[in-house]
């Protein structure tokens, strides 16, 4: 286990260019007002920058996959956002649903209130049959801890421990929609820290990435958050992220 403290470095940027950061944006269209027609603009933007994948609402699934259809540009779908409070068989059925209507990755809320409790057996077993059912599909799934929710890093660990035990593909920091009251009064998220990212990769398996959610939405953070070891980046602003790759790191 890589014991680094919370700024260590685990990658370069050498190598970078636009596209290959392009691949790892999931462009998230998860907003509580999205409506359709700005998932048919966003899906085509999304097509033209060649992303990772767009990461959308259940029911938006099935009108992604069509718009996104042969382009290369992958589904993923949200379950039990942003809270995680469904019960573990209505995450089992809406994962379902959604791998049904054509996603192939699925983003999950763990069930905070379980993990804040200390509950590691029902917290084990939620992710251990989510997963199955979603590896049964051939799709992957990230698990979102919401780490501004946590109360301390032994909690962030210990779903790192389990995650990679079951081998899912991502562990993820936020779902960007947690907003906690803060110091002064305001109410707002920390998002994907560097301290945060850097626990969780350092505490992960090899083969469990980690996606960095809320607070990389421009080049500098998501490049930072690389460096750290993060392999994926939920956000919003895909195009401009993209053109000020391309001016920094051309095609």
């Amino acid at each position: 286990m890589n014991t680094s403290g919370p700024d260590a470095k685990v990658a370069t940027l050498d190598g970078l260019t636009s596209a290959k950061i392009a691949k790892m944006v999931d462009h998230s269209m998860l907003h509580p007002a999205f409506t359709d027609a700005e998932l048919e603009s966003e899906c085509q933007i999304a097509r033209e920058y060649a992303v990772g994948a767009v990461c959308v609402k259940p029911y938006h699934v099935r009108r992604a996959a069509q718009l996104l259809a042969d382009s290369g540009v992958l589904v993923s779908a949200v379950v039990a956002f942003p809270h995680g409070n469904s019960t573990t068989e209505l995450k089992l059925a809406e994962t379902k649903q959604v791998l049904e209507d054509g996603a192939t990755e699925v983003d999950i809320v763990v069930n905070i209130g379980k993990v804040i409790d200390g509950d590691w057996a029902y917290i084990e077993d939620e992710i251990r049959r989510v997963n199955a059912l979603v590896v049964s599909y051939g799709a992957i799934l990230k698990v979102i801890f919401e780490n501004d929710m946590l109360t301390d890093d032994v909690q962030k660990v210990t779903l790192c421990t389990i995650c990679s035990k079951h081998k899912v593909a991502f562990v993820k920091t936020s779902t960007g929609y947690c907003y906690n009251k803060q110091e002064d009064g305001s109410y707002n998220y920390l998002g994907a820290t560097h301290h945060d990212l850097a626990l969780m990769r350092a505490n992960s398996a090899s083969s469990v990435q980690v996606k960095a959610a809320g607070a990389v939405s421009t080049l500098e953070p998501v490049l930072s958050a690389y460096e750290l070891g993060a392999t994926r980046f939920g956000l919003k602003n895909v195009k401009q992220l993209v053109e000020d790759a391309r001016a920094r790191f051309g095609e």
